[in-house]
């Protein structure tokens, strides 16, 4: 009896390895963007809040239109974040320095804190009196005006 040849497993066949696939990620259409919520920008933002910039000098300074910053502000709420935190810093800083300076003897800065802080207020008192502090003597005249409306009688009811 004649036996059908044997195959080694190796010469059976085998699919051919797969290339790998490499995948795009779709192109963006548009201009790219002018601003990024990168770390540097949101370093000026803050830096900027904290001397209380306008939102027109913040755009200046990030070289966009205002209404590209408010866009972009909008858009990413760090960078809000990183102006609100700037601006408490900022008064923060201010009203530290405010108080060293009173501290100091400064009183004028001593007197407006006061105002400010305490609720301390200016108060004139003014007292009218007659000669000797005798009280003062009212006289009141009553005069009646009637206005001529240029043709030589009084206006009825005008």
């Amino acid at each position: 009896m004649a036996r059908a040849p044997k195959t080694k497993p190796e010469e059976t066949a085998k699919p051919a390895p797969a290339k790998p696939t490499i995948v795009l990620a779709p192109k963006k259409a548009g201009r790219p963007r002018s601003l990024n919520p990168d770390v540097a920008t949101l370093k000026t933002v803050f830096a900027l809040g904290r001397v209380s910039a306008t939102m027109k000098d913040v755009a200046h300074a990030l070289q966009v239109s205002e209404p590209t910053f408010l866009k972009f502000k909008a858009e990413f709420p760090e960078v809000q974040r990183a102006y609100d935190e700037g601006a408490a810093s900022g008064r923060s800083s201010l009203r530290a320095a405010q108080y060293r300076a009173a501290m100091a003897g400064n009183s004028t800065m001593m007197v407006w804190l006061g105002k400010q802080w305490l609720g301390q207020a200016d108060k004139q008192q003014t007292e009218l009196s007659g000669p000797g502090g005798a009280p003062l003597e009212v006289n009141t005249k009553t005069v009646f005006i009637i206005h001529d409306n240029g043709r030589g009688y009084p206006d009825e009811g005008n």
